[in-house]
């Protein structure tokens, strides 16, 4: 039965696959969406003028992917977000007053490009930075904000036990490389750092000093854009692990 809202207005898409809206309020969202049963994509791009405390509902068992973009003015809303199939995970913006507590199992690439706030909210962005942590904590990809989601929650990082690849959007404070140490220790299965160039150098080199006991760090790639260390775990004569990893030639 095609969904209706107080306008009068009709919503059935019984096969559309790809959902693109540019929108002013969270409530049609919700409303097209709970006429979209077999939805694969959906691209919510937000116009900031709006979303006043308003509460954003994705229940759509079919979506792989999601695009959360212009989150700007979102900081007092409420994100809902129940899709047990969802592959790809994107979010560019403000954290939501509220995010999803559960863990996304399927979910298999997560990007949180999330911006700082101020005051008293930071401090409640700060929480819900950590729980957007732990609900993507199953992924094999992730890339994050360095301000927000790592210099920000540098202790409570989760496990990360099927992690292959991590991006860092940004390294320009030494505080940051001093947390990678600990991102590495619970991701076990880490083989890729990818981290943009201009980064914080002085911090990088005692990242290496912190760990010349462990692993080695080879400079091999010239890449102007991305500085890129490729992780290598081998066991030594006493049995623990050692890590080995080779780094793009940004810094000698």
């Amino acid at each position: 039965m095609p969904n209706t809202i107080s306008n009068g207005l009709l919503f059935s898409f019984p096969k559309l696959k790809v959902l693109v809206f540019h929108c002013t309020s969270f409530s049609l969202v919700n409303s097209v969406l709970l006429g979209c049963p077999v939805l694969e994509v959906l691209v919510v791009n937000c116009d900031p003028s709006c979303f006043q405390e308003e509460r954003l509902s994705i229940r759509v068992p079919s979506l792989k992917v999601l695009w959360l973009h212009n989150m700007m003015n979102v900081i007092f809303c409420v994100l809902e977000l129940d899709s047990p199939g969802l592959l790809h995970f994107y979010h560019y913006g403000y954290m939501p007053v509220f995010y999803p507590a559960m863990k996304m199992r399927s979910l298999s690439v997560a990007r949180l490009n999330v911006n700082e706030t101020g005051g008293q909210r930071q401090v409640m962005a700060n929480g819900q930075a950590i729980v957007a942590l732990n609900a993507c904590s199953d992924v094999v990809r992730i890339y994050l904000s360095h301000r927000k989601m790592l210099y920000r929650v540098p202790n409570r990082i989760p496990s990360f036990p099927k992690l292959v690849d991590l991006g860092i959007i940004g390294m320009n404070h030494t505080h940051g490389w001093e947390v990678l140490l600990g991102f590495v220790a619970r991701a076990p299965n880490l083989k890729n750092i990818y981290v943009k160039a201009n980064f914080h150098t002085e911090g990088y080199r005692r990242f290496k000093a912190a760990v010349k006991e462990t692993m080695s760090v080879v400079d091999i790639i010239d890449n102007p854009d991305m500085f890129q260390l490729k992780i290598e775990r081998r066991n030594v004569q006493n049995g623990e692990n050692c890590l080995c990893i080779c780094g793009g030639a940004v810094v000698n």
